[in-house]
């Protein structure tokens, strides 16, 4: 898959997941505060080709999050 595809699913799944919580309405501004800057910090590592350490980032964000 190329770059260009790659980021734009991710982009994708980020609305989705976005649209959920917003649907939900029952987080915090402090949670979502945090949630929103390990987004970030996740997409740039993806930007900067660190795909190893972005992997990993994910995987430490998911088992936060269940």
């Amino acid at each position: 898959m190329l770059p260009k595809q790659l980021f734009h699913r991710y982009l994708k799944r980020l609305d989705r997941l976005r649209r959920l919580i917003d649907y939900r309405q029952m987080l915090d501004r402090k949670s979502a505060r945090l949630r929103c800057q390990e987004h970030l910090e996740l997409l740039d590592l993806v930007l900067e080709g660190k795909n190893l350490e972005a992997s990993r980032f994910m995987a430490r964000h998911l088992h936060d999050l269940s």
